[in-house]
């Protein structure tokens, strides 16, 4: 991984999502940059003139990740900071398309333009229209950043070991358990007559058909809403990170539709990485 970007907007839950960007750019020795999206109508004020009181400049949020990393025991990354202008989701996606970051970062319930993104609509167009992962930090998330056991949401889609291999490069040199887990909905239950362990089995030779992988676990859920089973899962086997694949549509189940991908966006306590299909 060679850059991080991080939105900001200068709320607590963006800040705790920068931090979450410094973990893995420490972690990985990538650089790490700061994007802060001014939508167009707070520059100026009701007569028309500059406000008095802008944002803090992004070289406070530098400082402070100088200082996080210095209290974690972390390294200090090459830090940058970038001012756009504009809509947020189109200023970001546009400067995303334009200088192609390996991951984006934002926080979950930050104000003005992170909100809206993580809550409607925009939150959408963001996951599904960027071209690389985005990493969404809710204000749950634990406070200290960790990566040991990783959760990958599969619905048997056929790239299933590609974006498994896509990860673990990703994070590199990181090491982790990765979970392949897939759920079976109640309404999709009745399809499935083989026992769980037959599943698993049919799954763990898509991901290691090719070649044995290390870490790797595999599980089935039965009779489970998607959300409540994956969330259920990553608080008993302490998971750090849950991977979706928010642009799969699958005859099997229809989960990674936008309703479901918010659905569990807004309920989750857990860092989750939305990883795009490769053409």
């Amino acid at each position: 991984m060679d850059k991080i970007l991080v939105a900001v907007d200068f709320s607590e839950s963006a800040l705790h999502a920068a931090r979450y960007g410094l973990f893995f750019s420490a972690k990985t020795g990538a650089k790490l940059e700061l994007v802060h999206v001014d939508p167009e109508d707070s520059r100026l004020s009701e007569s028309g003139s500059s406000p008095l009181n802008g944002p803090p400049p992004l070289e406070s949020v530098r400082d402070l990740m100088e200082f996080y990393a210095q209290a974690d025991g972390l390294p200090i990354p090459e830090i940058s900071e970038t001012n756009l202008t504009g809509a947020p989701a189109s200023q970001l996606l546009q400067y995303v398309r334009e200088t192609a970051p390996d991951l984006v970062v934002v926080g979950r319930r930050g104000r003005g333009g992170i909100e809206k993104w993580l809550l409607g609509s925009v939150s959408e167009r963001i996951i599904l229209q960027s071209p690389v992962p985005v990493l969404v930090i809710p204000e749950q998330a634990p406070h200290q950043p960790r990566l040991e056991h990783l959760l990958y949401a599969s619905d048997f889609e056929a790239q299933v070991r590609q974006n498994i291999l896509r990860l673990r490069a990703l994070f590199q040199p990181l090491t982790y358990d990765t979970h392949c887990v897939h759920v079976i909905e109640p309404a999709s239950d009745g399809y499935f007559s083989d026992p769980a362990s037959d599943i698993e089995a049919e799954l763990r030779e898509m991901v290691e058909g090719a070649g044995p992988l290390p870490r790797m676990h595999y599980k089935v859920l039965r009779g489970q809403a998607l959300a409540v089973g994956l969330k259920t899962f990553a608080h008993e086997h302490d998971i750090h990170l849950l991977v979706l694949c928010p642009r799969r549509r699958s005859l099997i189940a229809r989960w990674f539709q936008p309703r479901s991908t918010s659905h569990i966006l807004q309920r989750a306590d857990i860092p989750i990485l939305t990883l795009p299909l490769q053409s």
